[in-house]
């Protein structure tokens, strides 16, 4: 791309990098990669998961899975390039289902996108470099939807283990592993003062939210804090009935501005009620292009203490320190 942008228009000085979700993750990635840092200019991870590396032991294990789900034994590696691609799928798919009903977060997170700690690439875990303030001095838009995860997927629903973990009292066994039990309760309870009308299972699914999603981004946007090099943003909508749940769409139109496209999850198999029809939401967002233009939104930077936010909803505002108090309850944890 730097060798040939200049003959499609561009300036190979204001490259922005950006993707969302796996590919946010794969945006966010190469700010902690040094060998990609002539490559761009500006970047904008939008919806990023947690940026987690498989170590060899689990690396090795997922192996053993795939090649188990596809009926070959250890030695049959160099087959797999062979075999039906349909095939790779279903084996794909019997490996994330024994992450879904997993009860160790760690062991959850069998995305196929996931990254593997190399000692190459990766010469460290991408969160503790970025803890480490290694992060990529440029000009990043970085933020999430704040309910990404508020009900989880039917699928995960319909799975008894899955389900079970995801009440109170599995959620915190599991994220007690990692984080220690008395902390993990201290988190439950401030989410739960601020969501006093939630159900257990909504609880859970709004502290993953902000576990896989807005803390990370967060770090990131705390990493370049320092040199007012990075701008916050939450994409907010609810709707008008049921709380609106999924994944945030923003694709930038030829203009250069970004619409951005709300994209419905599926119904949870516990809903009872039918759901309320409600229009996409579709907004005019400036920021990817500012960014690009510029080098800078069109709002503050994220800071240590006013820590803006611009907030995407029916209406548009700069927030300062939305949701301030669950985000304090994840201070000092790299992840």
């Amino acid at each position: 791309m730097q060798r040939n942008i200049a003959a499609f228009g561009g300036d190979p000085a204001r490259v922005l990098q950006c993707g969302q979700s796996a590919g946010a993750m794969i945006s966010a990635a190469l700010g902690v990669i040094p060998e990609a840092a002539p490559l761009y200019q500006r970047a904008a991870p939008f919806s990023m998961q947690a940026l987690v590396t498989l170590d060899r032991e689990r690396q090795a294990r997922f192996t053993h899975e795939v090649l188990a789900a596809l009926g070959l034994g250890p030695k049959a590696l160099p087959t797999l390039a062979s075999l039906p691609f349909a095939d790779l799928l279903r084996a794909q798919d019997v490996v994330r289902a024994l992450g879904i009903a997993a009860i160790d977060p760690e062991d959850q997170m069998r995305w196929p996108f996931s990254f593997n700690h190399d000692d190459v690439t990766f010469r460290d875990d991408p969160a503790t470099s970025i803890a480490k303030g290694r992060y990529r001095n440029v000009p990043t838009l970085i933020g999430a939807t704040t309910e990404e995860l508020l009900l989880s997927p039917a699928q995960e629903r319909a799975n008894p283990t899955a389900r079970a973990r995801l009440a109170k009292d599995g959620y915190l066994a599991a994220l007690g592993t990692h984080i220690g039990a008395e902390r993990a309760a201290s988190i439950w309870s401030t989410y739960r003062a601020a969501y006093p009308d939630a159900s257990e299972l909504d609880v859970a699914g709004l502290m993953e939210t902000d576990r896989l999603y807005r803390i990370p981004a967060l770090r990131i946007a705390e990493s370049l804090a320092p040199r007012h090099r990075s701008w916050s943003y939450a994409m907010a909508y609810r709707g008008t009935g049921p709380v609106f749940k999924g994944h945030i769409t923003r694709l930038t139109s030829p203009s250069g501005s970004a619409r951005c496209v709300t994209r419905r999850s599926r119904p949870s198999s516990s809903d009872t009620k039918p759901r309320q029809r409600r229009p996409r939401s579709r907004g005019r967002c400036s920021a990817p292009s500012s960014t690009l233009r510029d080098g800078r939104a069109d709002w503050a930077p994220y800071d240590a203490i006013r820590r803006t936010t611009k907030r995407f909803n029916l209406a548009i505002t700069v927030e300062s320190d939305p949701q301030g108090a669950t985000r304090k309850s994840w201070e000092g944890l790299v992840r």
